[in-house]
């Protein structure tokens, strides 16, 4: 592993620990905003973060963006931060938060059956193995919770096209990162992804001034600045060192990651179903890390 893989590495772990936070920081900090109006200020608050150092980037380069660009990330914002994180949301409606969370971290078994056609990763037999030992271990954290009452068909299927489209949203971004760098994509698609996400909040949930200004500014702020704007670029960052297929392996750990947390800070019971697969994750990790990278050079800024 050389110095470059351990920095993709290391970022891809950072993400993770902090994606793993939302859930239990949610419950003790206390968002108070209804789904779409959540998403859409934690999105627009991470995306202008981000936008001084994101423009910088394109100066140094001396990128422009034309039409097409605009384009490009337009696209990725639909399909990455509105429809993605806008199913992903609206499915808490009828999931439980950690039901969700399992279900949306099978996302890397797309990403590893998406990358061949978009990316021409190799699909190989390390990768297939360590998206089954990494299914495996969500399985098992689903054991312990999963009930029939709380998991109505309508939630599973909005979860599955948020993590679908998560997949998408992971494969396109790596392709055009050499060109744009991941705190372009980060910011953009944010500021992006969240104006259509304030324009369906308000359709949806009527005027958000009344919810804005009795919510918990410092669990939001938090939310937005580490848990989506550190943690997305941290993880783009990460995917453009390893390849989309190993980088999407990490988010198998955040199960695990949001049951250790809720444990410390909750005191959640850590059960046999959740060590068992943390073993598998981290089997499934192994075979993600242990072998050489399909990445392409360029485009981390």
């Amino acid at each position: 592993m050389n110095r470059e893989q351990a920095t993709g590495y290391g970022a891809l772990v950072l993400s993770i620990v902090l994606f793993s936070t939302v859930e239990v920081s949610s419950k003790l900090l206390g968002a108070g905003l209804p789904p779409f109006l959540l998403a859409a200020v934690r999105f627009m608050i991470a995306g202008l973060v981000l936008l001084v150092p994101a423009c910088h980037v394109l100066r140094l380069r001396k990128t422009g963006l034309g039409w097409r660009d605009a384009a490009i990330l337009l696209g990725l914002a639909l399909i990455g931060v509105t429809v993605s994180i806008g199913l992903y949301h609206l499915s808490i409606l009828y999931l439980q938060a950690n039901i969700a969370a399992i279900i949306f971290s099978a996302n890397p078994v797309f990403v590893v059956m998406l990358a061949p056609f978009i990316l021409r990763e190799r699909f190989t037999w390390q990768k297939t193995v360590a998206a089954l030992c990494g299914l495996c271990g969500i399985i098992f954290f689903a054991v312990q919770r999963f009930d029939p009452a709380v998991c109505p068909p309508l939630g599973l299927a909005l979860m599955t096209g948020a993590l679908i489209t998560f997949a998408l949203y992971t494969v396109l971004s790596r392709r055009v990162m050499p060109r744009y760098g991941a705190l372009v994509i980060t910011s953009f698609a944010g500021l992006l992804g969240s104006f259509f996400l304030f324009i369906v909040s308000f359709i949806v949930e009527g005027n958000p001034l009344p919810a804005l200004a009795a919510c918990s500014w410092g669990g939001i702020l938090y939310l937005s600045v580490f848990a989506t704007a550190i943690a997305y670029w941290a993880f783009f960052f990460g995917v453009i060192e390893v390849g989309a297929s190993k980088g999407s392996m990490f988010f198998f750990l955040k199960p695990f990651l949001a049951s250790l947390f809720a444990w410390l800070a909750l005191g959640e019971k850590l059960t046999s179903s959740i060590v068992i697969g943390g073993a598998f994750v981290l089997a499934g990790l192994f075979f993600a890390v242990g072998f050489p990278s399909d990445k392409k050079k360029g485009g981390i800024e």
